[in-house]
């Protein structure tokens, strides 16, 4: 069994509805020329649209690129630290077994040239869920930070 991570903070979860949603519903993005945050046309990012393009779009600015990619993490460390806010308020860290994301249809991917690829990031394509399904959640743990 394969697990995955998402950390969120107590006020960002409620927020959501105590569900992992993506930001938007579109698997590809294409990116325009003037973007100050990319360089199109090299072998990362293409000019048309693309699924690499939304995936690397959402590395940089989920709020601003909104896809229906949702990051994950490799490591439980990495997910505390989101959910705390580098340990100053409290969260949960949702933990997923990959096994599930499969019978669901659902996939999930690393990318090159991440722009934080000290994080593990593992992006998960909710593309047509409203929100990821409770039963691809092992478990939601409470975590508090060090300075709260």
């Amino acid at each position: 069994m394969e697990l995955l991570y998402r950390g969120v903070s107590t006020k960002y979860d409620a927020i959501s509805g105590a569900q992992i949603k993506a930001k938007g519903k579109n698997e590809e993005l294409e990116f325009m020329a003037g973007d100050s945050n990319v360089m199109v046309g090299n072998s990362l990012n293409t000019s048309h649209p693309s699924q690499r393009n939304a995936m690397h779009g959402h590395n940089i600015c989920s709020d601003l690129y909104r896809t229906s990619f949702v990051s994950f993490t490799t490591s439980f460390e990495v997910a505390e630290k989101f959910a705390t806010d580098d340990g100053y308020v409290e969260g949960y860290v949702y933990i997923i077994d990959t096994s599930v994301l499969r019978k669901l249809g659902i996939t999930y991917s690393t990318q090159d040239a991440q722009v934080n690829c000290h994080e593990r990031e593992v992006l998960v394509n909710l593309i047509g869920f409203e929100f990821l399904p409770e039963s691809a959640i092992t478990e939601k743990r409470k975590v508090r930070g060090r300075f709260y």
